[in-house]
């Protein structure tokens, strides 16, 4: 599979729906699975979240660490968070076509930390 499609190395990643209150309400990630760089992010949405019927209508937090000892991994910074987005705008918004990603945490924390997105599923272009 082609690198750029890839979730960084050494990766640890968290996905879960959101309610309408704001709440994390189900992880979408099995642990075995939090670590795969070719993981499918909607299959797993579906996969958990099969009772939602409005899951193209809901939003998600997505969050991912990486351990990697690659340079471009050391920090979250434009590139990197630039990479990682494009990776989650090929998987969810293959599947659940456009899609909006928001910035949950600051740029420059190191990329053994955790950086988080709150994606909204489905958005129709009128609305964004």
């Amino acid at each position: 599979m082609n690198e750029r499609y890839l979730w960084p190395p050494r990766c640890t990643m968290e996905l879960y729906l959101v309610n309408t209150e704001g709440e994390l309400i189900e992880p979408a990630i099995y642990e075995e699975d939090a670590h795969n760089r070719s993981l499918d992010l909607a299959l797993c949405l579906r996969t958990f979240c099969s009772q939602f019927d409005d899951l193209e209508k809901s939003s998600v937090i997505y969050s991912v660490s990486s351990l990697s000892r690659q340079a471009i991994w050391s920090r979250w910074d434009e590139s990197t968070c630039r990479r990682v987005e494009f990776v989650l705008l090929a998987d969810l918004g293959y599947d659940f076509g456009p899609i909006r990603i928001m910035r949950q945490t600051p740029l420059g924390g190191p990329c053994g930390m955790s950086f988080s997105w709150l994606i909204h599923l489905n958005q129709n272009t009128e609305d964004v």
